[in-house]
């Protein structure tokens, strides 16, 4: 069995869920010593977070030339879905 998601909340609230697919999936049989499956979901959640926030910051270079076409924005926001409760 391999967990392939992150959910978060805000605080004590569940009015906000991020669902975020690991970049590397990390098997609970692999690593059964729950400090050893902690640290390793500890760290793929942060080298997956960091993947999305490159190739994000990667594929908004197109809206810097001046015209942004509606469509292609569109696109790109609900690729890098984020609420404003995330920051």
């Amino acid at each position: 069995m391999c967990l392939f998601i992150i959910i978060g909340e805000n605080g004590h609230n569940f009015d906000f869920l991020i669902q975020v697919v690991f970049a590397t999936p990390v098997s609970i049989a692999a690593n059964p010593k729950i400090n050893e499956w902690l640290t390793l979901t500890e760290k793929e959640m942060r080298v997956t977070l960091a993947k999305l926030l490159q190739e994000a910051v990667k594929d908004i270079a197109v809206f810097k030339s001046g015209q942004i076409d509606p469509n292609l924005y569109l696109q790109w926001i609900d690729k890098f879905q984020v609420s404003e409760d995330f920051f």
